[in-house]
């Protein structure tokens, strides 16, 4: 498998003469963790949505794990995606979720969803015999994020989670992901309005504003820039609303 997984050329969309994206260029390689930076409205979830094929780009080309044209349709088998919102069936529990899911899927060993339900850490405690619609949103999240890391895919996109997950959850999703990363050629991409929720997780930070990525930085280059005594929130989106302001002007 080729050491890139997903490259955006020239990607533009426009909803209403606005445009969402507009020419952006994004290369993802194996082994990385992209946590992509930028308000409402950057274009963000369009891009998500356009690598998923769930929306069609004006113009521009994807390339997803060495695939183009009408070779993207299988090569999407290979993603995990969670955009907008978890899209579970409220009427189900956790788990026959997870095993619908699965049969989708198909070919899954044994033992795959008592694996990422266990380091997730729902367990039959938490949700009873409770349909997910009954759960509180941090399982439903849960659920969705395991449901996205299910199929062994080599390419996951996960519009804002962290934003839903409390601290244990958010430790527990980065040591999934790392051991899910160790096994087979992946990259993991995540959006996010604040640099504190994915600060140090990221290998890789990307700041997309009006549809454009404007810039690009290693963990390694931003923990050279950062004091290592800032943990606090409110100090890291200080210190690197510092740092994109002595490299960008604002």
């Amino acid at each position: 498998m080729t050491d890139t997984l997903f490259r955006a050329t020239g990607l533009t969309k426009r909803y209403s003469g606005a445009a969402a994206l507009d020419g952006l260029d994004l290369q993802l390689e194996s082994g990385h963790i992209y946590a992509l930076l930028g308000d409402p409205g950057s274009g963000r979830t369009t891009l998500l949505r356009c690598a998923a094929g769930l929306v069609k780009p004006d113009s521009g080309e994807i390339e997803l794990l060495g695939e183009t044209g009408d070779g993207l349709f299988a090569a999407r088998h290979k993603m995990g995606l969670l955009i907008d919102s978890p899209a579970l069936y409220r009427d189900l529990s956790i788990r026959n979720n997870l095993k619908l899911q699965g049969r989708i899927l198909g070919d899954l060993p044994k033992g795959r969803i008592g694996k990422l339900m266990k380091a997730l850490a729902i367990t039959p405690r938490d949700t009873g015999n409770r349909s997910v619609g009954g759960c509180p949103n941090a399982l439903k999240l849960k659920c969705a994020i395991a449901m996205a890391m299910l199929g062994f895919p080599n390419l996951v996109m996960l519009d804002e989670v962290f934003g839903g997950l409390d601290t244990d959850d958010s430790a527990m999703f980065r040591e999934l992901a790392e051991q899910e990363m160790a096994e087979r050629p992946m990259s993991i991409l995540i959006t996010g309005q604040f640099f504190s929720e994915l600060y140090p997780f990221a290998t890789d930070y990307l700041l997309l504003e009006k549809g454009k990525i404007l810039k690009r930085y290693t963990r390694e280059a931003l923990q050279s820039r950062i004091p290592e005594d800032l943990h606090r929130t409110q100090e890291l989106e200080e210190a690197f609303k510092a740092i994109r302001k002595e490299d960008l002007g604002a």
